[in-house]
């Protein structure tokens, strides 16, 4: 005959099963919670290096803006004095000697072209961090996008009207020898020149102009 002998621990009640629902909860709760937090944290400490990073990189490219500036400058007023005299060289049967100054932009050390770069905001889109900044910052820096591709194209127009300026006068070993048609053409190189040069520096204004408020 079997002897049935009564549990040895209380029987299981709702109320033990709701309290241990309950414990498995709050645990999950705080996990996510621990979770949540460092990863806070994680973004923080992106958020300011990415910042610091772009402060730095605003930095260099306001120095750069300010020096090809002064160098588009340059360029405005020789090529305004180069003008002068092909009109004068040009006109009717003006004797005048050519006076022609070089523009060096391209190739002297001392005076290039220097450039902006984007390789921080550029990397930060690529690697999907750029959300973490603010959203007046991230609007600037789409503006960034548009300028700095629009003086990569002026740079390249520059850069072109130099040359083709420069050929005109390595036509002859002496650039009084052009003929008058040649002379003709000159004159409109270097007015070309001089325009290309003003409405670069427009851009590079406008460029300066949002850096200082990205900054």
């Amino acid at each position: 005959m079997l002897d049935v002998h009564p549990p040895h621990g209380p029987t299981h009640t709702w109320k033990d099963f709701f309290i241990h629902i309950a414990t498995i909860v709050c645990g999950l709760i705080i996990a996510v919670g621990i979770e949540q937090t460092v990863e806070h944290f994680h973004h923080l400490h992106q958020l300011h290096r990415l910042e610091e990073a772009l402060d730095q990189e605003i930095e260099q490219n306001l120095k750069s803006v300010g020096k090809d500036i002064t160098l588009v400058e340059g360029v405005i007023r020789t090529e305004q004095a180069n003008k002068a005299s092909l009109e004068e060289a040009t006109r009717g049967e003006s004797h005048t000697l050519i006076v022609f100054t070089p523009t060096t932009i391209t190739d002297d050390p001392r005076d290039a072209w220097i450039g902006i770069v984007g390789a921080v905001s550029a990397t930060a889109r690529d690697s999907g961090t750029l959300y973490l900044l603010p959203i007046p910052r991230t609007t600037y820096l789409s503006r960034l996008d548009l300028i700095f591709a629009n003086v990569l194209d002026m740079q390249h127009q520059l850069f072109d009207q130099e040359y083709r300026v420069r050929s005109f006068a390595q036509l002859h070993s002496n650039i009084n020898d052009l003929t008058q048609q040649q002379r003709q053409d000159m004159l409109v190189a270097v007015s070309q020149y001089q325009q290309i040069a003003e409405h670069t520096r427009y851009v590079l204004e406008r460029t300066r102009s949002v850096l200082e408020q990205t900054h």
